[in-house]
């Protein structure tokens, strides 16, 4: 009769030693050492796309209010600075997401009383990110006076509503804002090149002491530009909604020192206020 696989030639039973144990422990942990990098990096993939899914919705809001309206649609109301694309509120206090801002009747709003971080995982207002969660948990903030969502309109396209004329010439607390009047689409000539909606994560700091730029470095705001357009995807890439509809992701052109990867499209320089991919008035020298 055949003996069994785990008897000697005695009879007698072998059992494992302990280096035999360490040994299949240790392959054990190469396994999954060679495995878990290769999920992580499947499960990011993943968010990125589902990120690029709801840009393509903003996108495609846009385009109805722009068939609508005749323009693209408001970034924030300047006058009552209250109404923005994805609902209501100020930076300082808190925006609500379940109000109605411009782009809300085409999309679905955030219920009253949820939480930011279960929003985060089904409303298309807001990035799917993790590290979205991470700034937005430090306030343990609501849908109802949040800090932002992870995405910014660029106000280069998406002007402001409630100007009041002085002159020839549109202000608002003593502020030329003609280059952020809102936009017709026919008199856009590049429209497939200029920045949209995208991932973001601060407005800008100007005029802030650096006190006051550490308390709002988690304030997401409702605006984009160059300088605050956020690689947060795999490879350093940020998820951007063009001016004729189409979403891409994009590799910055500059990253700032900043750990949350703050960068942007075009090549910075400090001198300039504006931009290729953010100004449709944008000239290259020798254009």
């Amino acid at each position: 009769m055949k003996r069994p696989a785990f008897e000697n030639v005695d009879g007698k039973r072998n059992n494992f030693t302990l280096i035999e144990l360490l040994v299949v422990v240790a392959i054990i942990a190469i396994l999954a050492g060679m495995l878990l990098p290769a999920l992580g990096n499947a499960r990011a993939r993943a968010v990125s796309i589902s990120c690029v899914s709801r840009l393509k919705q903003i996108g495609t809001a846009d385009s109805f209010y722009q068939n609508d309206y005749g323009y693209f649609c408001p970034s924030g109301d300047l006058m009552s600075s209250s109404v923005v694309w994805f609902g209501t509120g100020l930076l300082r206090t808190g925006y609500d997401f379940t109000g109605d801002g411009y782009l809300n009747v085409y999309l679905k709003k955030a219920r009253d009383g949820e939480k930011m971080l279960s929003q985060r995982s089904t409303n298309v207002l807001f990035c799917p990110d993790s590290s979205v969660e991470k700034l937005l948990t430090k306030k343990g903030e609501d849908v109802t006076s949040a800090s932002g969502g992870g995405y910014g309109a660029n106000v280069g396209l998406h002007g402001w509503l409630g100007f009041r004329s002085i002159g020839s010439y549109p202000v608002m607390g003593g502020i030329d804002t003609t280059g952020f009047m809102l936009k017709k689409p026919g008199n856009i000539k590049k429209a497939s090149s200029l920045v949209s909606f995208g991932d973001q994560l601060q407005n800008g700091t100007s005029g802030m002491s650096n006190a006051d730029f550490a308390e709002d470095s988690a304030y997401f705001g409702h605006m984009i530009s160059n300088t605050s357009t956020c690689f947060r995807h795999p490879s350093k890439s940020a998820n951007i909604a063009w001016g004729d509809g189409h979403v891409s992701s994009e590799k910055p052109a500059y990253i700032g020192a900043n750990p949350c990867q703050v960068g942007g499209l075009d090549p910075y320089d400090a001198g300039a206020e504006e931009y290729e991919h953010y100004s449709p008035d944008y000239e290259k020298d020798g254009d």
